[in-house]
């Protein structure tokens, strides 16, 4: 018996033994399912959506470039905020490809991650995929900045961000120019990650990444403490134009920054200090020098494009022998505003007519033709299409013809673009054209009548245009922004105020006509995009820009009808995006699929939001004299402050804002519409050596001029400042004299 008893012990406590460990291995099996439910924020919620169900929305887009995307296998989505839905009921994160037609990259990359079935079955199987236009929609290139900004890397388009169903990116990756060898890893990778994060901490992925979104606008929203130094506008202006005289280079013609950006406000904002009493005489002749070297060197330069004397609109390097060959015609009227200006104050009939010339090529070719950006799509290094090998231009044109070439756009054998601004030799043994050697000097080489230069000149590049033309594909933008055409109308004005031509005046009130029919819904307000095809709501750059341009117009005309439109877009903008904090965000709250309030401070991406915005609530208050605009000057100022002292360079719309001084200097304005006196005058006010430091406004009864007997009495100018007469002028000469005085100091 007792031989029998032990194996039946044995197998009793086998048996126990077992029993234990799967009741152990079930109580391990729940806890561990127990987390995972923690870990899963979607595990009370039924998936309503399946991924595949997805289709392409992008035929009916906006944008030509949007549109370029409606028939890729990627089903991809509109930007709007139905993607947080789908993302929802999907149970999926968003990829967001962030992208603009500029430069032909982010097509690139969408053809690419369509053409790559691993890439594409890996994103379609995961993701909500979205496009973003960054033409569209500005507020997603600005949060692409401060991500980058946050991983201490360069902000470039296009950038792929993952968010969570609630809007807050995951992760974020800059892919301009990446290495199509290296894409696959670089996607699949990144989202291998996303995907076992989600899946896997789907509570912690969504929570975190709340959790550092509202940091990050915390960061943003927040105002810098006082300064222990009060810095007002007038100081700020002085030493910060002072600061921005010194980063010139005169050996290189350039600023010692990294901006790629080409700097019209920089070589304004010097033209501006070379007039200003408030800088000593060495400093104003220093930055008048740089502002006519500067323009200049953009007219010699790579950045002009010689063959059709258009401009590209930024530079791949700090030196200006390589640039990025995309063109957009905002970028146009930028630099036309700027040859414009700096030809006023310096004088430079070259310079105006410079400006004149790019005003009449938007006109005739980018306005008649509808492009509003234009940029090669293959790889931009390749040649025989912007930058050029010698070889090539031997089979294209005769011997006589290449000599000439060779002489007037500095073609070299080897390339003449310098290593240190291509230290990859990517453009090794090729040519950027430039035309630093006047055709005097050219034709004195060439023993050659200079007319005879002129003309073959002009057919060598009429050659070497058609070749490219028929060589490169490109991408184009059809669509005009409110901005885009803002800066036009602002080049415009500025025009009419140096040739006082009723022609001139003329196309800028046809041009402000214009914005008012296809940008100012009614009821609406005001829309990004022409609202007869879609309203988008503006963004804070598109009532900067547009209110500066009719506050601008007004002041050349004395019309009210524009003072009363640029007066309501200011007001419709201070509505709709006043934060908190004082400040005007980009879009208001209601517009946001990130939740995210953005503003733009600086002019990293090419424009300064609030410190254009600045100058029209500068003049807002000088010609109403409304407190509401200056509190918000006040603010701005505030926040500005220390990150404009730290880098001028990146607020220089700012500080010509700046230069109008703490308080307003304001020209009144009396006298009849059709007085040739009060022509003149206004032409010397609006003046590019006067305006920067002033405000205009008609005479009204209760400012007090010609004795009390009605404005229109006496055609005469009084300026004030304070509610304090500084001088009357009753002439232009006197005029002169007493502006001259007071701003200048001569």
């Amino acid at each position: 018996m007792r031989s029998l008893l032990l194996p039946i012990s044995l197998i009793s406590l086998i048996s126990l033994s077992f029993f234990t460990s799967s009741c152990e291995n079930e109580e391990r099996q729940k806890a561990k399912q127990k987390r995972l439910d923690e870990d899963n924020f979607f595990a009370d919620l039924d998936r309503s959506t399946s991924l595949s169900s997805l289709e392409n929305e992008l035929a009916d887009s906006h944008t030509n470039f949007a549109r370029s995307f409606a028939n890729d296998p990627i089903p991809w989505q509109k930007w709007d905020r139905s993607l947080l839905e789908k993302a929802s009921s999907s149970q999926s994160p968003i990829m967001a490809l962030v992208g603009s037609s500029l430069r032909g990259d982010s097509r690139q990359l969408g053809r690419i991650l369509s053409a790559n079935p691993k890439i594409r079955n890996f994103i379609t199987e995961f993701f909500v995929c979205t496009l973003v236009d960054a033409h569209e929609f500005p507020e997603m290139a600005l949060l692409s900045h401060h991500l980058s900004r946050e991983r201490g890397i360069l902000a470039t388009l296009p950038t792929i961000i993952w968010l969570s169903h609630e809007g807050s990116p995951l992760s974020w990756i800059p892919l301009a120019q990446a290495d199509i060898n290296d894409l696959e890893v670089i996607i699949q990778s990144s989202t291998m990650m996303i995907q076992d994060t989600w899946e896997s901490f789907s509570d912690y992925a969504i929570t975190d990444s709340r959790n550092k979104h509202q940091k990050r606008q915390l960061q943003i929203d927040q105002l810098p403490d006082e300064l222990d130094e009060q810095i007002d506008r007038n100081e700020l202006f002085r030493r910060s134009t002072r600061h921005l005289n010194s980063l010139y280079s005169p050996s290189d013609r350039n600023f010692d920054d990294n901006s790629k950006l080409i700097p019209t406000s920089r070589i304004e904002l010097l033209s501006i200090g070379s007039q200003s009493q408030q800088l000593t005489a060495e400093v104003r002749a220093q930055c008048l020098r740089a502002a006519q070297e500067l323009g200049q060197t953009l007219m010699q330069e790579a950045c002009k494009d010689h063959l059709e004397g258009t401009y590209f609109f930024a530079r791949r390097a700090e030196s200006w022998v390589l640039p990025i060959f995309s063109k957009t015609v905002s970028s146009q009227a930028r630099i036309a505003h700027m040859f414009l200006h700096i030809g006023g104050v310096l004088e430079e009939p070259e310079f105006v007519n410079e400006g004149r010339s790019l005003l009449s090529k938007i006109e005739s070719e980018w306005l008649a033709s509808s492009i509003s950006s234009c940029s090669p799509s293959q790889k931009l290094n390749e040649p025989q299409g912007f930058i050029w090998k010698l070889s090539d231009l031997e089979t294209l044109l005769s011997e006589d013809e290449l000599s000439l070439a060779v002489a007037a756009f500095l073609i070299k054998k080897d390339g003449n673009i310098p290593l240190e601004v291509d230290p990859t030799a990517n453009s090794v043994g090729l040519n950027s054209l430039s035309r630093r050697v006047p055709l005097k000097t050219v034709a004195k080489q060439l023993n050659r009548p200079l007319t005879e230069v002129q003309n073959s000149l002009k057919l060598i590049s009429k050659k070497l245009l058609k070749h490219r033309e028929d060589g490169t594909q490109y991408e184009e933008e059809s669509t005009f922004s409110l901005s885009d055409l803002a800066l036009i109308l602002k080049a415009k004005i500025t025009l009419a105020t140096l040739t006082r031509d009723p022609v001139d005046i003329q196309s800028a009130c046809v041009s402000a006509e214009q914005i008012l029919k296809n940008y100012k819904a009614p009821e609406k307000g005001l829309s990004r995009l022409p609202f007869h095809k879609h309203f988008t709501p503006a963004r804070c750059i598109d009532y900067a820009n547009c209110s500066n341009a009719f506050l601008l117009l007004y002041q050349t005309s004395l019309d009210e009808k524009w003072l009363t439109h640029g007066l309501e877009l200011l007001d419709e903008g201070i509505t709709k995006l006043k934060a908190d904090n004082g400040l005007l965000s980009e879009i208001s709250e209601s517009e946001w699929v990130i939740p995210l309030r953005n503003y733009g401070f600086t002019m990293t991406l090419g424009e300064s939001s609030l410190g254009v915005l600045d100058l029209s609530l500068n003049r807002a208050w000088a010609i109403t004299g409304d407190e509401k605009y200056r509190e918000i000057l006040k603010t701005q100022h505030r926040a500005l402050l220390p990150s404009t002292l730290k880098s001028p360079t990146l607020h220089t719309d700012y500080l010509a804002s700046c230069a109008l001084g703490n308080t307003p200097l304001l020209a009144l304005v009396s006298g009849t519409s059709d007085s040739s006196v009060r022509k003149e005058f206004l032409k010397i006010l609006n003046s590019p050596k006067h305006l920067p430091f002033l405000s205009i406004r008609a005479a009204k009864l209760g400012d007090g001029v010609n004795q009390g007997t009605t404005a229109k009495t006496k055609t005469e100018v009084t300026l004030t400042r304070d509610g304090k007469t500084l001088g009357r002028a009753t002439s232009p000469s006197a005029l002169k004299k007493l502006l001259s005085k007071i701003i200048s100091g001569k």
